[in-house]
């Protein structure tokens, strides 16, 4: 099961690619990141930890990276494996579509309000992000 969100913002997808591979700049636009680390360049496969406010640090691992269309990462949880999309779709006239997926690998519905929990942030995350790009 899944949820997404995605937003149009004024800017060049190689604007929004860079909050994206520079994961200092996550701090920028993901409010509650209190930490982050990446063990090697940000490209599929490469593992960091990841520590949110009121969470324990969570081991994640890039699954998918394209540079300036998409990257997935991918958390354990106790649920079951958390994906989570970033996307930007070019529109071809100086703006770009970012959409931020949060998949559960579950088809229990007791796990649905979890995931609700998770995704909450995400429309918030992106309407910082096109802040951050826009001004």
């Amino acid at each position: 099961m899944e949820f997404s969100f995605s937003l149009n913002i004024k800017a060049a997808k190689e604007a929004v690619w860079a909050y994206y591979a520079n994961i200092e700049k996550w701090y920028d636009w993901e409010e509650d990141l209190k930490n982050i680390t990446l063990n090697g360049k940000f490209e599929t496969g490469s593992c960091g930890t990841m520590e949110l406010e009121g969470m324990p640090p969570m081991e994640y691992q890039l699954t998918l990276v394209k540079p300036f269309e998409e990257f997935w990462d991918k958390t354990e949880t106790p649920f079951g494996a958390i994906l989570f999309g970033h996307q930007i779709i070019d529109n071809h006239d100086g703006s770009v579509n970012v959409k931020h997926t949060v998949s559960l690998e579950s088809e229990d519905k007791q796990h649905l309000e979890f995931l609700s929990q998770v995704f909450s942030d995400v429309p918030q995350s992106i309407f910082i992000l096109k802040n951050c790009l826009e001004r």
